[in-house]
């Protein structure tokens, strides 16, 4: 078996300590996530640790950059594997939801919390979180791109749909409603449908990416019996 390079052990230890600071933050919050506490869970000493990370606020940091990373993937990955006939709108609100009821979302929520009162966290985390809705956004982009050369509220509307389910991530921790739920998405998709979807561009579009239909005639004449 080759012998892993210095810097693949490097990045291998970083996962490592990232994956448990996600398990941390989840499990005990951001106050009870020392770096002992850490160490512990990644069986690393804290020479180890601070041989990948100045401090516990970088480690933070990088932290939330991870987890936002890993659930646009998983969105991606999701999403480009749905059915070709499947309802994109109904299955991308799904998807969104589901990313934010992650171990991974509620990590960096505890980090968001938390900064409100920590400057040094806030600033580290500003861009981090700037730049996952600028990759959200192109992301939005590639799937419904008439939409985003047409329609001049396409920003927004990403916008508000994943600040919808961040919200509802908020407000399922201390109460969650199934009906409330469904009700949501279905007023959410009637938005998205109608904003992303019912424009004239994007109609073209999907007819021409579909495969002709075949005229009457020759479904007639394929169901003949051969004389």
């Amino acid at each position: 078996m080759q012998k892993r390079t210095q810097q693949e052990r490097s990045a291998q230890t970083r996962r490592k300590v990232i994956e448990a600071v996600i398990d941390s933050l989840y499990e005990v919050g951001y106050y009870s996530s020392s770096t002992q506490e850490i160490c512990d869970r990644a069986l690393l000493s804290k020479g180890g640790l601070y041989r990948q990370f100045t401090n516990r606020t970088t480690l933070m940091v990088a932290t939330a950059d991870y987890a936002y990373a890993k659930l646009v993937e998983k969105f991606k990955r999701r999403f480009t594997r749905r059915p070709v006939a499947a309802d994109r709108i109904a299955d991308g609100l799904e998807l969104i939801r589901s990313n934010y009821k992650t171990r991974e979302y509620h990590a960096v929520l505890e980090l968001i919390v938390a900064s409100r009162t920590d400057s040094v966290l806030r600033a580290g985390l500003k861009p981090i979180i700037k730049n996952n809705m600028k990759t959200i956004l192109t992301l939005a982009k590639d799937l419904f791109p008439v939409a985003a050369r047409d329609n001049p509220q396409f920003d927004a509307v990403i916008y508000m749909l994943v600040h919808e389910f961040q919200g509802e991530a908020i407000d399922n921790i201390l109460y969650s409603s199934p009906k409330r739920a469904r009700q949501r998405t279905d007023f959410l998709a009637a938005i998205a449908k109608r904003e992303l979807l019912d424009l004239p561009g994007e109609s073209t579009a999907r007819r021409q990416s579909q495969p002709p239909a075949q005229s009457a005639s020759i479904k007639k004449s394929r169901g003949r019996t051969p004389v």
